[in-house]
């Protein structure tokens, strides 16, 4: 029952997509609040999403994950500093997703993209080419589905090592496809992973 925003172009991770938008009065979410917004109709199959809160959001923002209490809060931006108990990881925008800065696999620089829809983590060719022969001896072959419903075939593969701000990984599990999220990102040619919630 809400007003007739026109049709939108929605890129998602498979590509371009023209979707039916409405407008929103007003959106609050914690303390802050925006008039008049309009938001792309996206049909979630097979979840309870009622939305997705866009990156554009979090501009000036501070995103807080607590996995341990599954808490999730959004507050004023501010200088922090991991701990013991936490792990900071300074990012910055990059056409509508967060890339973290600071990664790498085996000591080689990567670009890494938080998905907080993404049930598993997903790579690109050019990073998959950076991954030693024997670990294509362990492939996999997964269906992925998006929460707009679109269904992608990938090679599941395992990094033997990949560290991401404070935190280091092994053996993490990688979906490596060719989508053209990541021309859309400016990575065709730059090896870059999309942080899965698995690894979160």
């Amino acid at each position: 029952a809400l007003p007739d925003g026109g049709k939108v172009v929605v890129n998602t991770i498979i590509g371009r997509r023209t979707r039916q938008s409405v407008l929103v009065d007003r959106l609050q979410v914690g303390t802050r609040a925006q008039r008049r917004v309009k938001v792309p109709v996206l049909p979630f199959v097979g979840t309870n999403i009622e939305g997705l809160l866009a990156v554009d959001w979090l501009r000036g923002q501070r995103l807080v994950l607590n996995m341990a209490e599954k808490h999730v809060a959004i507050t004023a931006s501010r200088r922090d500093v991991s701990t013991t108990k936490s792990v900071v990881v300074a990012a910055r925008k990059r056409i509508g997703q967060l890339t973290i800065v600071d990664a790498d696999m085996g000591a080689k620089p990567i670009s890494c993209m938080i998905d907080s829809g993404a049930q598993l983590s997903i790579g690109n060719p050019t990073l998959r080419r950076m991954l030693d022969k024997r670990v294509e001896e362990k492939l996999e072959k997964v269906t992925m589905v998006s929460v707009t419903g679109e269904t992608f075939v990938g090679d599941m593969l395992y990094l033997p090592f990949l560290r991401v701000g404070g935190v280091q990984m092994g053996n993490v599990p990688v979906v490596f496809a060719d989508l053209s999220v990541f021309g859309l990102w400016g990575l065709a040619d730059k090896p870059a992973l999309v942080l899965g919630m698995d690894l979160m």
